[in-house]
């Protein structure tokens, strides 16, 4: 089971062939994220962290965008402009130093 502490250790290690960081804008998603969807699901599967800069630094996403946040990558997922064949995505998001992370 994921939790706090598990996210922090994935967040130590850093990024590589199975995990991504990415910081979300307020209300958007970062516009590499379907490509870095795109490419996990072409290899082997893999981790995005929103909220997360690439150095490690926990940057957070904005709590009162998460809901919608979580919404537009399920929505966006299950769009056949964004991705084909379409993916079922979940997200959860957890409370990493006092900010959000969506995992």
């Amino acid at each position: 089971m994921l939790n706090e502490i598990k996210i922090k250790e994935l967040i130590r290690h850093g990024e590589n062939a199975t995990l991504e960081f990415k910081e979300a804008g307020r209300d958007s998603l970062p516009s590499s994220l379907f490509d870095t969807i795109c490419a996990f699901l072409n290899a082997e599967g893999g981790i995005i962290l929103l909220g997360v800069k690439d150095d490690g630094e926990v940057s957070g996403v904005h709590p009162d965008c998460v809901a919608k946040l979580k919404a537009d990558l399920a929505n966006l997922a299950n769009n056949p402009q964004k991705l084909d064949p379409v993916f079922i995505i979940g997200a959860t998001d957890y409370a990493i130093d006092g900010k959000i992370v969506i995992y």
